[in-house]
Parts: structure tokens; C-alpha cells; sequence
């Protein structure tokens, strides 16, 4: 794989030459390549947007979108002007931040796609840098059709490249057949799953955002194709062969908060911080705090008020004194 970048500033040509690499080491038989192929393309994958802040940089500015710090000099002619200090470039968060404050060329829609995928390969980055030495070919797909689309957002939509031409044919070739095969991968196990009767709605709306609880990959599907029941379904992941049951799983109510929006692993608006509890009608885990609602069976909490204080009864309130606030029903208990 040839790196076409004669005459284009080395930037660039680093970041072409990354992607270059990570993808030659998806190649290799050495499944311990995974965590070079990753660092690789992730890397190269910053250095393309580091490229589009240079561009849009003021001239004789020092790169100064780039550069993580800044110092104002003033000119011979009075006026104030802003350059990039020292040789610290900005980190993943402050190309976000910049990206997003000097209008690019990407409508909303393009712009919101790119965080959200550039979010989902630095999680497979964490994972694999934190927990893993080995991964599956469906894994480095995985990896190859994230940073592909990726990729060509920011080349084509972002710098107006050409990701053939700025990357070589070949690189590109094997970037695009690993797209096609994840994505029919992807399409097979979403089938696996369209004919399942879910109990709610909201596990309707959660199945899409469905991913292995261990590797992090959206190829789940369930281990018997032909199931419909939603108490009969045990998920199964494609890339890494890790299964979880549906009934009062985590991956199921992992999906269930992503849907809303909801941070799986902390929510603020309850006082331990658990985004989830267990149903006080199905006594599952299938409670979401934010909703005081039940995803697993659809109950939801009545919203009624304490009959003493007016207070809001909450869905952790004594069970035992329906109509009470925590306070008095604690007050009521103490008097049985």
C-alpha cells in the first residue's frame, strides 16, 4: 500500500501513513496485531481532523486551531493577533470542542454521526487497549467498518479528498470489503432478532442498540434464529461468541438506556447513582430510575402523592403503605 501524498503537508501524510499501517496489521495472522491495528487507525483517524483545524488555522497563526495552548502577540500595526504556543497538539475532547465552534462544512445530521462513531471506536480503543491481547476476525471487522465510515466523512465531506487516491487503492479496497462483509454480518443478526415479540415498547425501541457487553461489538444476534419469545432469547454475539439471556439481562437494559439517551452505567437523579433497579411488580431488573418505569414488564410508577404530605411517592417508597411518602411511611412502619 503506497502512500499517495506527494506535496501535502506531513499531517497528513502521518495520518495516512497510520491508517496505512493499522490496516496492514488487520492483515496478520498474529491475533495479538488487533491492539497495534487499533492504536493505528484511531490515530490516524485524529491526525485527519487534526488536518481539517490546520486548514481552517489563520494564517501565520502557528496551526493555532491545532495547538492545545495559545499566546497573543501584538503587530506593528497595534492590532492583537492569536497563535498556536509550544508543540502540544489539542486532545480528542478539544477537536470535538473546536469542530464544533468554527461551522464546518458537515450538515448536523454528519456532524452528529461522526461523534457518535468516533465514540464508538475509542470504546473498542479502551477496551482492547485495557482488557484485551487478542480479538476475532469479526472483531477487526468491526474495527475496519467504523473507522471506514469514519474515514469517509472526514476525507470526502470534511478535507475533499479522495479516500482511494489519498490512501492508496489497496488500502481502501480492503477498507471497503470489510465494510460490505460487516455490514451483511450486521443485517444477519438484526434478522435473527425482527421476528422476536417483545413485552414493551421500549425493548422494541432498545433492540437496534443492542451490543456484547464484553467486546463492545453491535453484532449481536440470538443463539436460535427461530425463537420468538422474548423469555426464550439468549443473545449471542458474533464477533466474540459471548451469550446473554434477555429475561432481566444486562445487555438488554444496556440497550434500553442507550435508546433514551440514558448513561448505563451512572444517573444522576437517583440518590446511589444506579441508572436501573429491580420492578416492584415483576421484581426484575428491568426498573428505569429516570422513568420510574419498567422496561421488562411495563409497569409504571402512578405518580400519586402522600396522603399526609402532598410529597411525590416516589418508585422506592415502602410498598408496604401505598399512598405514603418514604418519611411516612418510615413514621407508620414504626407504629405497626
Amino acid at each position: 500500500m503506497l502512500c499517495h501524498t506527494a506535496g501535502v503537508h506531513s499531517l497528513l501524510t502521518n495520518a495516512v501513513q497510520s491508517i496505512q499501517i493499522g490496516v496492514e496489521d488487520t492483515a496478520s495472522p498474529d491475533p495479538r496485531r488487533m491492539l497495534s491495528a487499533v492504536r493505528n487507525i484511531y490515530a490516524g483517524i485524529l491526525l485527519l481532523l487534526k488536518e481539517e483545524l490546520l486548514r481552517r488555522s489563520p494564517p501565520d497563526s502557528n496551526g493555532l486551531l491545532i495547538r492545545a495552548r495559545h499566546e497573543f502577540k501584538t503587530l506593528p500595526d497595534g492590532s492583537v493577533h492569536a497563535v498556536g504556543k509550544g508543540r502540544n497538539t489539542v486532545d480528542v475532547g478539544q477537536i470535538r470542542e473546536r469542530l464544533n465552534s468554527i461551522n464546518t462544512k458537515l450538515p448536523a445530521d454528519s456532524l452528529t454521526r461522526l461523534w457518535s462513531d468516533l465514540e464508538k471506536f475509542q470504546a473498542i480503543r479502551n477496551d482492547v487497549e485495557h482488557y484485551r491481547t487478542k480479538a476475532t476476525t469479526a472483531e477487526f471487522r468491526a474495527v475496519i467498518a467504523i473507522a471506514t465510515a469514519l474515514i469517509r466523512l472526514i476525507v470526502v465531506d470534511l478535507l475533499l479528498e479522495d479516500p482511494a487516491t489519498l490512501l492508496g487503492d489497496g488500502c481502501w479496497g480492503v477498507m471497503l470489503t470489510e465494510e460490505t462483509v460487516y455490514a451483511e454480518q450486521k443485517a444477519a443478526c438484526a434478522a435473527s432478532l425482527a421476528d422476536i415479540q417483545w413485552n414493551t415498547h421500549a425493548l422494541t425501541e432498545a433492540a437496534p442498540f443492542l451490543r456484547c457487553g464484553y467486546c463492545q461489538s453491535e453484532l449481536v444476534g440470538q443463539a436460535d434464529k427461530a425463537n420468538t419469545l422474548q423469555e426464550s432469547v439468549t443473545f449471542v454475539c458474533a464477533a466474540c461468541s459471548s451469550e446473554d439471556d434477555a429475561d432481566d439481562g444486562e445487555w438488554l437494559m444496556e440497550a434500553v438506556l442507550r435508546s433514551k439517551g440514558i448513561d448505563p452505567w451512572f444517573d444522576p437523579s437517583d440518590p446511589d447513582g444506579a441508572p436501573t433497579g429491580d420492578c416492584p411488580e415483576c421484581g426484575k431488573g428491568g426498573l428505569v430510575v429516570a422513568e420510574a418505569a419498567c422496561a421488562l414488564c411495563g409497569w409504571e410508577h402512578s405518580g400519586e402523592r402522600c396522603a399526609v404530605c402532598h410529597a411525590e411517592v416516589s418508585a422506592w417508597d415502602d410498598s408496604e403503605h401505598p399512598g405514603l411518602c418514604g418519611y411516612h411511611a418510615d413514621l407508620f412502619a414504626k407504629d405497626d
